[in-house]
């Protein structure tokens, strides 16, 4: 997770986040703000180690001394910022084919039996690529700069220069996202026949870095030399290289790619009162009224939602309400759909399934917890069971008063839309070759996503949905799940 340093709009002073974190804490003023980057993606900017420019000058004319290129003419020398996208994602890689049985002997004549197997592999990504071409430079990545070293929110006050044209366009970046997908280990003893993957959480971010820019005279030759201003190396150098933009006007052709940091009280809109503080939330259930919040786009919009009548007999404030995206989903390859849920059930019959009075019937519905738990692995689990049990729910709203307690949502609904075809690959029998030849060829049509806030109670260090009998464990790592907030 990266550090974020901005000053609090209340009272100046600096306030230290995670990138993850929406809501934030003046620890001065003790302010609450939830702060967005509507408009765009989020820019940020690297502080440079080097600031003043006569030990710039001095570093670039010892890097010249030692080419042996003679007398030089070297001028005051300029910072600039190079753009660099940052690419965040979690890749989920369903492998199907054949796992031996036993260990199989190199001596021996025949293979060993085989049996039908698939695997789940999932690996987070995060790699930076350079989003200039400016020649002569050698920077291609940042590294692990991005994580160790604190970043500011990207402003036209806040930088000392100007900044480098972003050159590598947004798709650009995304297909080397998807190229750095691909590059993933294989599971162990298993020879996959069919693979299927997908990208959840894709998220983007322009990070500017800073170097120091001079342009040496060597008789009739001029030398453009960049210096990184944070561990003080060559960057590069170009003969022919076109002089990195002077003026700030360079800059106003850039600005719509990111979004400026924007915040809002944190207080509910309703009535006034506090909200829960879960600072990576992107959901904010208000306590006092009830109402349902999403401050994403620079402003308060509520959200309707839903809730699942407990069993009888369980009160609801006894339960832990957790958020589940449900998005009605229809599943086809041109010849055959998959759009109710007595087809999915037909097609993934479940090992432990549900009494045919609870099971509900229409749509083939998709549900995909909003909770972020720690474990990826565990939630797309939890959206199999549930999804897969397709419950035939009372729905309806919160009594008027209710103490519930609700767990936060940080999983946005782009990234449950993204995980329905890696869900119906966690459900459909996998030594059946027909059914996943026609899982690769079908593309899912998505509806709406709501929420609904389904009942969950603790049996040990387990929490169990009271519909489906889905668990999941407890982890105290998890800052949705943090009910007592100070």
């Amino acid at each position: 997770m990266s550090r974020i340093l901005f000053r609090c709009p209340q009272c100046g002073a600096q306030i230290d986040s995670l990138e993850e974190e929406h809501v934030v804490r003046c620890r001065f003023c003790s302010s609450v703000l939830l702060a967005s980057t509507p408009g765009g993606v989020p820019g940020y900017s690297l502080a440079p180690k080097i600031q003043d420019p006569r030990r710039a000058r001095e570093m670039i004319l010892s890097c010249l001394s030692r080419k042996g290129l003679g007398e030089v003419s070297l001028p005051t020398p300029t910072l600039t910022h190079l753009p660099f996208w940052r690419l965040k994602a979690v890749s989920y890689r369903w492998f199907f084919g054949n796992r031996a049985m036993g260990n199989p002997d190199p001596n021996d004549l025949f293979p060993p039996p085989s049996e039908k197997a698939r695997e789940l592999l999932v690996r987070p990504l995060e790699h930076t690529i350079a989003a200039s071409r400016q020649e002569g430079i050698g920077i291609k990545t940042l590294g692990t700069r991005a994580q160790v070293l604190p970043l500011s929110p990207l402003g036209p006050r806040d930088l000392q220069g100007p900044l480098m044209p972003v050159e590598v366009s947004r798709q650009e970046a995304l297909e080397a996202l998807q190229r750095l997908a691909r590059c993933f280990l294989q599971p162990h003893g298993l020879t996959p026949e069919m693979v299927l993957e997908s990208l959840v959480g894709v998220r983007l971010s322009l990070i500017f870095s800073p170097l120091w820019h001079g342009t040496a005279r060597v008789g009739e030759t001029e030398h453009h030399i960049f210096l990184d201003a944070i561990d003080g190396q060559e960057a590069g150098e170009a003969t022919s290289a076109g002089t990195p933009a002077k003026s700030p006007a360079a800059k106003a052709p850039q600005e719509p790619l990111w979004g400026r940091l924007e915040f809002l009280p944190f207080r509910c809109p309703n009535c006034g009162w506090d909200l829960p503080f879960r600072p990576q939330s992107l959901l904010h259930l208000c306590p006092t009224c009830l109402r349902l919040w999403d401050g994403q786009e620079g402003r308060w919009r509520e959200i309707p939602y839903q809730a699942a009548s407990p069993p009888q007999g369980q009160a609801w404030e006894e339960l832990l309400w957790v958020p589940f995206w449900c998005i009605q989903c229809r599943f086809s390859d041109g010849k055959t759909t998959l759009d109710t849920a007595s087809e999915l059930r037909r097609l993934a019959p479940q090992s432990n399934p549900m009494d045919p009075k609870t099971v509900g019937e229409g749509p083939c519905l998709l549900y995909v917890p909003a909770t972020r738990l720690p474990d990826p692995k565990v939630t797309l689990a939890m959206a199999v069971r549930v999804t897969g049990a397709q419950p035939g729910l009372e729905l309806t709203g919160f009594p008027q008063g209710a103490g519930v307690s609700a767990a936060g949502a940080s999983l946005p609904s782009s990234d449950a839309g993204h995980l329905a075809t890696t869900v119906l690959a966690g459900l459909l029998p996998f030594r059946n070759k027909r059914l996943l030849e026609w899982l690769g060829r079908a593309r899912a049509q998505l509806g709406e996503a709501k929420v609904v806030f389904l009942p969950f109670s603790r049996k040990d260090i387990f929490w169990k949905e009271l519909h489906t009998q889905a668990t999941f464990p407890h982890s105290p790592k998890c800052p949705d799940l943090i009910l007592k907030t100070p």
